[in-house]
């Protein structure tokens, strides 16, 4: 079962509306909870916002009025502020968000630390939070997304995507490494959106990585969802495992570079090469 969650986005006033495609809805306020029986019907509306959630896995859209609502008796009136968008987190997701929060709780005690003080009170939550969001990348498909924009051209030359930001984490201290990602490929008969390559170096970069092996993924995931004539990869990064601890050089870099097919030739890496390192803007 799915279980309707809240969020912030940019409040809406009393004239906005939430709907959705399921039988059944619930209302999630604070500590306040209420559901009931939906219904669709003619595209009548009334004159006040309400949040509802389907608890199952239909489309939520947002500001769109509500066809036939009607209030039950249990429903709290939601005074403006409030959020308008919902999404849908699953109970063994709860669960684990659940069980984050405790042990984060009771690694500040270990530290010496008063999880109960002022600053402290939502840190494990907050910690929870972001370390699901750091390592969500492990849940997604790159190859897919680079697949949802294929596009037959006969253009064979190199396509470049430099200075890529990103950000990771160290799966050996889980401090984090952060830098640029140099791309280029040589089609062979397919391109793909040129969003598509930083949208796959977040989903590897979201895991706990090594850059090595970072590096060695996003080639592998293009060669194999485009099967071009060559793709390299550069990654420069700085890693806090060496600049906060250890042997704390502020100053390092670590570059790291695969590649495949025509990129074996050292012309063409050379190519590549004064093309991601020409004077930047």
């Amino acid at each position: 079962m799915l279980v309707p969650k809240l969020f912030a986005a940019s409040p809406p006033t009393l004239s906005s509306y939430i709907t959705f495609r399921a039988p059944f809805w619930r209302l999630t306020v604070g500590n306040f909870t209420s559901q009931g029986r939906s219904s669709l019907g003619s595209r009548s509306s009334y004159g006040r916002s309400a949040l509802l959630g389907a608890v199952s896995p239909y489309v939520v859209r947002e500001k769109v009025r509500i066809l036939n609502y009607t209030e039950p008796p249990c429903l709290r009136r939601i005074a403006s502020p409030i959020p308008s968008t919902l999404t849908f987190v699953s109970e063994s997701e709860e669960a684990t968000e659940a069980a984050l929060r405790h042990h984060y709780h009771e690694i500040l005690r270990l530290l010496g630390e008063d999880p109960e003080r002022e600053g402290l009170v939502k840190t494990p939550e907050r910690v929870a939070k972001a370390m699901r969001f750091l390592t969500s990348g492990a849940h997604k498909d790159p190859k897919e997304i680079l697949r949802s924009a294929m596009f037959r051209e006969e253009y064979r030359q190199m396509v470049i995507v430099k200075d890529i930001d990103f950000y990771s984490l160290c799966e050996h201290h889980m401090l984090p490494f952060f830098g640029k990602v140099h791309i280029g490929y040589i089609p062979n008969g397919y391109i793909t959106g040129l969003s598509k390559l930083p949208r796959i170096v977040d989903v590897f970069a979201r895991r706990l990585q090594v850059q090595e092996r970072l590096t060695t993924q996003i080639k592998d995931c293009i060669q194999e969802a485009l099967n071009p004539l060559g793709v390299i990869v550069v990654i420069e990064a700085q890693h806090m495992c060496m600049q906060m601890r250890g042997v704390e050089k502020q100053n390092s870099f670590t570059t790291t570079s695969d590649f495949t097919g025509a990129f074996r030739e050292a012309k063409t890496r050379e190519e590549f090469m004064q093309l991601i390192t020409h004077s930047r803007r």
